[in-house]
């Protein structure tokens, strides 16, 4: 993050923007992309030239690659759009030794034209800007010719055609035996800078701290094929080398001790090494390919190799001559996604000499305080740390709903990620810059994105509802209302796009336009069919255009608005949020309840949909968010609300089959459900069920879901997260900042417990309990400071005890 971000240093970066001369911005060869090479140099004559601090600016259009003689800096720039560009604020003086220093940046440029690199935004242009002064030189891409040059990579190819791979496109085909072109001086841009003509990138300060990194470790390996006994495989993982004989073919698969999102760099003795290649098989887990009949992956175990393959995209490289005895060195420009590498060696003419291989874990700091010790629980200690890895492994500079497949940060995902983030780390910097791109990616019928930022538009209708909850959440927990406030236009254009969806003779939320996807949660029976081709959307509704789920969702989130309202002393709309929110609730009400249960659209409708015998006649779904949106009044929660979420959750084989079952994102709003009817304790041990599951086949991360099997590390499954925090250690903010805490432990879920949770900038809060006798158990919590605090027992019921810091009670064990 820039530490002194003013209007010179933008107008200089504006200024500085470079690229190629006679470039074509468009594939030549049928390319994702192309990579462009930059290149000064720095004299260090003295280390006290250097000041403590050698700090350059840069941003590059589409992504690049900072590297200082020949060692990884850093890459960037943090995610951005062609309506918000970010610069990163580097501190190159570590990197730097006396002499004469190389700076190279790699570029790569995703055409704005092409359907693929789909998380990298990128506008219409490409470009380089680099502004800074270290050791008396001016490194700035704009100081003039000669200073930099520039090389556009023919060596280096990214397929657009790799079925294992469409969303990324960030796989290489590395030949070094296609020639570069020639260097040449940089290509300075003329941008119009008055008559309110804006460039293209609209740059601003990185809104994040720079990924950090730490060793990925190797946890096995297995030999399939190779001329070198396992014994010298085994030794070169553990820092020998190893030679290959010419005409020789290997074939290695690595175990990772866990799932890592990682640099890889392999390391050969240079030479002649022409005729050798490689390639890098990248894979989550082995798995059954073709997969079983009507499932699209063939997933158990994660670890079991008989039988099973390894699946996924991968990187090729030739080998080439290096000159003057040097390392040949292979890292492919971004990083990679994996728990298992298959790595495929064919040796040439000559030997091939491997020094090493390394891989490098690189995340966002996430800098997790938060504790969870259960000492009579592994289980619930293995959920906490998977649960923990499967966030880091989501977060690089966005929140991404998953690393191997997408990298795209969607809104209802990064809600739940941000609550997850929110109690682990205290840290609200990257849900800040998530909230900013969701807002700038409004479109003009008043909706955003609901993937942003992304190359490609996207509409998922209900998401947008999910990023107003994030600016609640935000508030809730970090009580900035200046950040608030500035949503608070694109809030109410967002529901006013709902209200006007609201059918005049039913009062429901309808007729939904088919170019959005109407997406609600993933469900092996709401697929796609010859007529309705989204996936994830209750069959019935299709027909009419109604679903139930829409207007619940909607009546949630205007009540959660009027909240805000209320917290930022802006009650103006408060008086219309609430009659649209009555009124949609009695619809709600009046047309998707039979009677017996709420229905996923018009119950009068619901047996003429044409939806088959063997579709569920109701979801989860409906029952939990009639019960969240206010559908089932409050004195009617211990009664018609529990027997609602009873029958919908209770696992009994006479009722899970009429309702079609929520995935891991929409069990974050069961549990809200079960907790308000009285039955979050009754059910918790068998909601975990799809958890220990995975636990079961090995996931050292939380998978997508339990329908489609894709990805093995998905940040909506970090569920156990929240559910312990706030649910079994029973912290909670009941107003804005933390500035009055909601206190309801379950001791009847854990005998004993060691736990803390941060509370936003009021620091971090210790909640602790263990048995003092058969009959009662002895509660302490300690906040950072004091704290208005109300205790909830299901004895003592609500009790509020003004403001403290240290609580202790002894409460009765239930039953």
């Amino acid at each position: 993050m820039d530490p002194t971000p003013d209007g010179q240093i933008l107008r200089d970066l504006q200024t500085n923007w470079v690229w190629v001369p006679d470039w074509i911005d468009a594939p030549t060869k049928g390319e994702a992309a192309r990579l462009v090479i930059f290149r000064c140099s720095l004299a260090v004559e003295r280390p006290e030239d250097l000041t403590p601090e050698a700090l350059i600016r840069l941003s590059a259009d589409t992504r690049y690659k900072l590297l200082i003689n020949g060692r990884r800096v850093c890459v960037g720039p943090t995610r951005g759009s062609d309506r918000l560009w970010y610069y990163d604020t580097v501190d190159v003086r570590p990197f730097l030794r006396q002499g004469i220093n190389e700076l190279r940046i790699k570029v790569l440029r995703y055409f704005p034209g092409v359907d693929a690199g789909i998380p990298f935004a990128r506008t219409a242009k490409p470009g380089l800007t680099v502004l800074g002064t270290v050791a008396g030189q001016d490194l700035s891409t704009g100081s003039g010719k000669g200073m930099w040059s520039c090389q556009v990579q023919g060596q280096v190819y990214y397929t657009s055609k790799s079925k294992q791979d469409i969303f990324l496109h960030t796989y290489e085909i590395v030949k070094p035996s296609v020639d570069d072109s020639p260097w040449l001086d940089v290509e300075r841009y003329k941008l119009i800078g008055h008559y309110g003509i804006l460039p293209p990138w609209r740059l601003s300060p990185r809104m994040i701290p720079l990924a950090e990194e730490s060793p990925a470790v190797i946890k096995a390996i297995t030999v399939d094929q190779s001329t070198q006994p396992n014994a010298k495989w085994d030794a070169f993982l553990h820092g020998g080398q190893i030679s290959l004989l010419p005409d020789t073919t290997h074939r290695i698969e690595l175990e990772y001790e866990v799932h890592s999102t990682a640099f890889l760099r392999l390391v050969f003795a240079g030479g002649d090494n022409r005729g050798s290649h490689l390639s890098i098989t990248y894979s989550e887990c082995y798995e059954t390919v073709p997969p079983p009949q009507g499932r699209r992956h063939g997933k158990g175990d994660r670890t079991k190799k008989e039988g099973q393959v390894l699946v996924g995209p991968r990187d090729r490289y030739e080998f080439g001559e290096t000159d003057g005895g040097g390392d040949e060195v292979y890292e492919p420009f971004w990083w990679k996604t994996f728990r298992f590498l298959a790595i495929d060696i064919r040796v040439g003419p000559n030997p091939l000499h491997l020094r090493s291989l390394v891989a490098t874990q690189t995340n966002y700091p996430i800098a997790v305080t938060a504790e969870w010790c259960e000492p009579q629980s592994d289980e619930r200690r293995a959920m906490w740390d998977i649960s923990v890895r499967t966030l880091r492994n989501c977060m690089f500079d966005g929140y991404s709903d998953c690393p191997f497949y997408e990298q795209l940060q969607y809104c209802e995902d990064a809600r739940s990620a941000m609550l997850f983030h929110y109690v682990l780390s205290g840290d609200d910097r990257l849900a800040r810059q998530a909230i900013v791109a969701f807002s700038a990616s409004i479109q003009p019928d008043g909706l955003i994105c609901g993937r942003y930022p992304a190359h490609g538009t996207q509409i998922i209708t209900g998401f947008a509802l999910f990023w107003v909850l994030q600016v609640c959440d935000h508030m809730l927990h970090f009580s900035d209302k200046v950040f608030a406030e500035r949503f608070l236009n694109t809030i109410d254009s967002v529901l006013a796009y709902f209200e006007g969806k609201v059918c005049p003779t039913t009062g429901l939320v309808s007729e939904l336009p088919s170019s959005y996807w109407s997406f609600v949660d993933w469900h092996e029976d709401w697929t796609e069919d010859r007529t309705f081709r989204d996936p994830g959307v209750p069959k019935a509704g299709r027909k009419n255009g109604t679903w139930s789920f829409f207007s619940m969702l909607y009546v949630y989130t205007l009540r959660q608005a009027c909240k805000l309202l209320n917290q930022l002393d802006k009650s103006a709309l408060v008086h219309e949020y609430t009659a649209r929110a009555d009124r949609t609730t009695k619809a709600v009400i009046k047309h998707c309840f039979d009677g017996q249960y709420f229905t996923d659209s018009i119950a009068s409708l619901q047996d003429r949909e044409g939806d088959g015998a063997d579709a569920p006649r109701y979801s989860q779904h409906s029952q939990l968010w009639a019960i969240l949106c206010g559908a089932v009044a409050s004195e009617e929660l211990p009664t018609l609300g529990r027997r609602l979420m009873s029958d919908a959750f209770a696992f009994r084989n006479d009722a899970r089959g009429a309702f079609a079952a929520c995935s891991y994102p929409m069990l974050h709003y069961a549990f809200r459900a079960l907790s308000s009817v009285g039955l979050y304790e009754e059910l918790f041990e068998s909601m975990w069920d799809p958890w220990r599951r995975m636990i079961a086949n090995n996931l050292t991360t939380w998978q997508e879901d339990e329908v489609n099997a894709r990805s093995d590390c998905h940040e909506w499954s970090s569920l156990p997260i929240w559910e312990f925090a706030t649910e079994v250690a029973g912290l909670r903010p009941l107003e804005p900042g933390w500035t009055k805490v909601l206190f309801a432990p379950r001791v009847a879920l854990a005998p004993q417990l060691d736990a803390a949770i941060n509370m936003g900038n009021r620091g971090l809060a210790t909640v602790r309990w263990s048995k003092t006798d058969h009959r009662s158990v002895r509660v302490e919590l300690r906040l950072a400071r004091p704290t208005a605090l109300v205790s909830r027992l299901p004895d003592k019921g609500e009790v509020d005890h003004g403001v403290v810091q240290e609580l202790g009670m002894e409460i009765p064990i239930p039953g």
